[in-house]
């Protein structure tokens, strides 16, 4: 029978939170984790169930009543849902023998690939009204995470916004890096396979299937990689990197442009 978490919710023993930004690359760490070890999955577990970030935390839901109302989005052994990175205490409150991956990309590959998802161009002055209302009307949870809504902030320049997302993600581990295991997507990209199966040995799962043929699965719309962040940001990059300077290097990432002063 499963071990049960805070107020009643089911917890499945060795239950793993997969935290970590959009387009980070926790979709496909995720999924592919489970796959390999034959577990169980659920991802996108707020959007499943209609409920904003905004709203959980403000506790309307809370996430125990969450937690409580929808105990299927939480009895996998692999969950995944990009905005529990910031519902860090609450996820661990309510499922105390739970373990916690934060998957961190470089801000520059991360920004750039939201952007991509959302059709922006990286090197806007500004970003224009009417892109702003074309979200707001057809991909609203992205127009909650470009204006910073999502937090009850009143917006900014867009690249600002999402560069100041991704700094709340990182403080989210470097606040408990002891209860966390971090992965960076780059050390996955570069060897999926078998990055995956050292990832299910370490947090104690049977490496069961070959993940060979599904590691190149596209689980989100992939993005244009190739396109160097110079090209893609402009003068928005040095923006970018400043804004993530004090950050980037406790993950292993370098600025590419001179940050003086």
């Amino acid at each position: 029978m499963p071990a049960r978490g805070g107020r009643g919710a089911p917890q499945h023993p060795g239950q793993i939170f997969v935290l970590g930004n959009q387009k980070a690359g926790t979709t496909a760490i995720a999924a592919l984790l489970a796959e390999c070890s034959d577990e169980p999955f659920v991802s996108d577990v707020l959007y499943t169930n209609k409920v904003r970030l905004r709203d959980v935390l403000a506790d309307r839901p809370s996430l125990a009543e969450l937690a409580e109302k929808h105990p299927e989005s939480f009895a996998a052994t692999v969950v995944k849902d990009n905005d529990f990175v910031f519902l860090y205490p609450q996820l661990a409150a309510q499922f105390p023998n739970a373990r916690f991956l934060f998957v961190v990309r470089d801000p520059r590959q991360n920004v750039r690939s939201i952007l991509n998802r959302l059709q922006i161009p990286g090197d806007l002055p500004e970003l224009p009204q009417e892109e702003y209302d074309r979200l707001a009307k057809k991909l609203k949870g992205w127009h909650g995470i470009i204006t910073g809504a999502d937090f009850g902030e009143s917006g900014g320049h867009y690249i600002d916004v999402l560069a100041d997302r991704w700094i709340r993600a990182a403080r989210t581990y470097l606040d408990s890096p002891e209860k966390m295991t971090l992965v960076r997507y780059e050390d996955f990209d570069a060897d999926k396979r078998g990055f995956i199966e050292r990832l299910a040995r370490d947090l104690g799962l049977s490496v069961v299937n070959d993940i060979s043929t599904s590691q190149d699965k596209q689980y989100q719309p992939r993005g244009d990689r190739e396109v160097t962040p110079q090209d893609f940001f402009g003068a928005n990059l040095e923006r970018l990197e400043r804004r993530c300077a004090d950050l980037m290097p406790r993950f292993g990432y370098a600025p590419l442009t001179r940050l003086d002063g």
